[in-house]
């Protein structure tokens, strides 16, 4: 498991983003792939030129993926960690629901 010390909104690009602090590093959550976050995957994003969480993060393979992929993948910067996936969940239920409430700055847990 993931030890995540914080999760904000924020903007990445002027798009609408989570800013996770993550055993010490920074990780983003932005434009949520569907078909992954429905079957509990999600990708983690790094803007720092020091580290990457495709070569943090150990390669899963996912299952095929109806409307994603017909055959299994082995894809990297992608997690299944159910706090990070927990947290993808209310960024995304936040968009679709109450966009209102999407305040950068802003702890998701708040939601």
């Amino acid at each position: 498991m993931l030890d995540i010390q914080s999760a904000q909104y924020a903007l990445l690009m002027n798009r609408p983003a989570v800013r996770l602090n993550i055993e010490g590093k920074e990780a983003y959550l932005c434009d949520m792939r569907r078909p992954l976050l429905d079957q509990g995957y999600v990708y983690l994003i790094s803007m720092a030129p020091d580290y990457d969480w495709e070569e943090l993060l150990p390669a899963l393979v996912v299952p095929p993926l109806p409307g994603l992929s017909a055959e299994a993948m082995r894809l990297r910067g992608i997690t299944d960690d159910e706090g990070v996936l927990r947290i993808a969940r209310i960024f995304q239920q936040t968009l679709d629901e109450k966009p209102e409430r999407f305040q950068p700055g802003k702890d998701v847990s708040e939601d």
